[in-house]
């Protein structure tokens, strides 16, 4: 009899210099990853044929209208892109040392980072992400986040992971920080 492999865990935690860091790969979605790729280079098509058109027309009413529909479609264009970056090699980071929680998401050495008081951190908990409805169907996967109420915020942390390695970040947290 063959049992079901259990799942790989997708966080990797380690241990230095006092402060306990777990870092989350981003979720590879090899379904939407070539669709976004074939529609992003589409997209480009476009936008090229657009910034012809404004040439053609100038800067008169269909030329201003051109304009702005380019500023417009260069905005989700690079939205596709951050998207096909996040998904390819997007990941986060929690890093805590006792009295600070740092939550960092990177893309190819671009980072943004927040950092959260431990002491004002409340009902660590895993938690249901905000998913469009389409990701909410039956049958598909389970997903949850770390959250934790933060004065009258909810902060979610780690995107689309399984519930059970959700559970097990909030455990590592807990023994790294008796103040969560």
């Amino acid at each position: 009899m063959s049992y079901v492999k259990p799942a790989v865990a997708r966080h990797i935690t380690d241990y230095f210099n006092n402060q306990r860091t777990i870092t989350i790969l981003s979720q590879k979605q090899w379904f939407q990853l070539p669709f976004l790729i074939f529609w992003l280079m589409s997209w480009t098509f476009g936008e090229l044929a657009v910034i012809n058109d404004i040439g053609l027309h100038k800067l008169s009413g269909e030329g201003l209208f051109f304009l702005i529909w380019a500023a417009v479609w260069t905005a989700g264009g690079a939205l596709a892109l951050l998207t096909v970056l996040w998904i390819l090699l997007g990941r986060e980071t929690i890093g805590v040392d006792g009295r600070t929680l740092n939550h960092r998401r990177q893309i190819l050495g671009f980072s943004w980072t927040k950092r959260y008081d431990t002491a004002r951190i409340c009902n660590l908990r895993a938690a249901s992400p905000l998913l469009p409805r389409f990701r909410q169907w039956p049958g598909w996967r389970s997903y949850a986040v770390v959250a934790f109420d933060y004065g009258d915020q909810t902060i979610r942390i780690g995107n689309s992971i399984a519930t059970a390695e959700a559970q097990q970040i909030i455990r590592t947290l807990h023994a790294q920080c008796n103040a969560l």
